[in-house]
């Protein structure tokens, strides 16, 4: 369509689209793939979304017409409001791909607080911000073969997907059992 709405009829092959996509943050462009869809009786653009961030999608019409006999001339032109803003957002966290890290998992002094961060990441790598409810921690310490009631901790959202936890292990000593 046209920026007025107009379908478009080429039954010559004479106007081409192209589609590029460019990432905001780092100036990269790409072009797009563009195939035929025939229920939607036009192309169809296909671009790899799997990084989170803001992009900006170019379309452009070339139409090629005859200026003289044997010869082409093309002209090209932004459709419609292009670029088009483009926002991908992370998806939901992925357990296989997010990961936990300090001493905290390992050790920790009777009485003191100790902290460990789990690093939130989906499945294409992609930093999971604002995913605090999606992070389950729960640390308990085992006596005389009975799972004594879990600790309690704090878990504060960081920077680029970062969740710090914070507990006090009991004054006993022994082993405690933490699952993320």
């Amino acid at each position: 369509r046209d920026r007025n709405g107009n379908l478009l009829q080429d039954q010559g092959g004479m106007i081409e689209t192209s589609v590029d996509v460019q990432d905001l943050h780092t100036g990269r462009i790409q072009a797009a793939e563009i195939e035929p869809h025939e229920e939607l009786a036009g192309p169809m653009v296909y671009f790899n979304a799997s990084m989170a961030g803001h992009f900006a999608v170019h379309v452009r019409v070339e139409n090629s017409l005859d200026v003289s006999w044997g010869s082409s001339n093309r002209q090209s032109a932004p459709l419609g409001a292009s670029p088009y803003l483009v926002q991908v957002v992370p998806t939901k966290i992925d357990g296989y791909c997010t990961r936990a890290r300090g001493d905290g998992i390992t050790r920790t002094a009777a009485g003191l607080p100790t902290t460990f961060s789990v690093f939130a990441r989906d499945k294409f790598q992609n930093s999971c911000l604002g995913a605090r409810e999606q992070i389950h921690v729960h640390i308990s310490q085992r006596r005389n073969s009975e799972l004594v009631v879990p600790m309690d901790l704090n878990i504060t959202e960081g920077e680029d997907g970062r969740y710090d936890v914070e507990y006090v292990a009991p004054y006993e000593s022994g082993v405690m059992l933490l699952s993320v």
